[in-house]
This record gives C-alpha cells, structure tokens and sequence, in this order.
C-alpha cells in the first residue's frame, strides 16, 4: 500500500472525480452502475466519485485515503487505543449524481 503518486494524475482521479471501488455484478442498494457518480454521506460528511468495479464483500464500498477520511469519524474514541490508528469504517448512504 502506497499514498504516494508518481505521476501528474492518479489513475483514480483521472476521470475528475475519484474512485469509489464496489463488488460486481449488481450494484449496492441505493444505486452505482460502473462509471458513474455517486455521492456518499456519513454522519461526519459526504465524498462524490466515479464507480469502479474492485474485489470486495458483497454490500461494501471503498473510497482512498486520504479523500475518504472526510467519511470518518474523528477524536481518539474512534481510534485504535495502541496505535491511535483511525477507525477506516463507516456506515454511509449512496446518491447517485445525475
């Protein structure tokens, strides 16, 4: 795992928005046909992005670090107690853009 891009766009961003990985074939509840936007709300904010199919768990999405982190709680209740690592859950909603 890396955060580092050494190119002048991230595969991710190229398509102007970023990533938001889900399981093939169907999409999550809520909406996400592949290559196009979705808007996701946490309890702490929201992240829009393009679908791209990734290998997850049925009923799961996945956004990169560090745009994802606006999804996520803060404050040391929502870390790790040892490593004070942040919690890289979240339970959100999916809109899709028009």
């Amino acid at each position: 795992f890396t955060s580092l891009v050494w190119a002048p766009i991230s595969r991710p961003r190229a398509a102007g928005l970023p990533a938001v990985g889900r399981p093939p074939p169907a999409p999550p509840p809520g909406g996400g046909a592949v290559g196009g936007g979705v808007r996701l709300r946490s309890d702490t904010g929201e992240y829009e992005g393009r679908v791209r199919l990734a290998k997850l768990p049925a009923r799961s999405l996945q956004v990169h670090w560090p745009e994802g982190n606006v999804l996520l709680a803060g404050g040391v209740e929502h870390r790790e107690p040892g490593s004070k690592v942040p919690d890289y859950n979240a339970v959100v909603t999916v809109e899709v853009l028009a």
